[in-house]
């Protein structure tokens, strides 16, 4: 498990590779589209005519600050949203949103394939949920660990957080290193992970 900070990031982000600890880590993401809960801003910019149209008309500092209300736990620093919102400005950034976010029909064109491919494979595989999360929200690991995970011959762990949102290693990155930390050492998982603001529950 390493660290990566950057010049205009004052949190820490967890860089989690296969390499690090032998297996795959999921977090917060919209990994089975059907069940995702898209903003009305994501299903315009979607739409062949009028994302072109709103992506002409967004600026960094208002997708910063949405990202900031709807995607973290508590309220970020004012310096970190302006750094999004640098990070979505530079070379105009914003007006290419619409084709940006293309990555969402992409991934449901194979999504299916690459969850049977994670069931069939064989190293461990393990899910970590913010349960705040209201993209990608509880219903869409529940329904990826049913079907593809919980039965999963070689070892798969999923867990839920009730204090964290999307940005969980935000967050809570105290209780995301402890549960990467059990996840490495310890052969006997717990049911449940201490941590500042809460504790992380494993789902059966």
């Amino acid at each position: 498990m390493r660290w990566l900070t950057t010049p205009d990031h004052t949190v820490g982000e967890f860089i989690i590779t296969t390499q690090d600890i032998g297996q795959p880590i999921i977090t917060n993401g919209n990994i089975y589209l059907p069940l995702a809960q898209l903003t009305t801003s994501q299903k315009a910019l979607l739409n062949p005519i009028s994302g072109p149209l709103i992506s002409s008309v967004m600026w960094g500092a208002l997708v910063a600050q949405g990202l900031a209300d709807l995607a973290f736990a508590a309220p970020l620093p004012q310096t970190e949203i302006e750094s999004y919102a640098s990070i979505f400005d530079y070379q105009d950034g914003m007006a290419v949103q619409h084709e940006i976010i293309e990555y969402l029909n992409e991934r449901s064109e194979s999504e299916v394939a690459w969850l049977e491919a994670l069931k069939s494979s064989t190293v461990p595989t393990t899910l970590i949920w913010g349960e705040l999360d209201a993209i990608a929200p509880v219903t869409v690991p529940d329904y990826v660990w049913k079907i593809y995970l919980q039965d999963k011959e070689t070892p798969a762990a999923y867990w839920r957080i009730p204090c964290a949102d999307h940005h969980l290693q935000v967050d809570v990155p105290d209780l995301m290193a402890n549960i990467l930390r059990t996840t490495i050492i310890e052969e006997e998982i717990p049911a449940e992970i201490d941590g500042a603001l809460c504790h992380a529950i494993r789902i059966p």
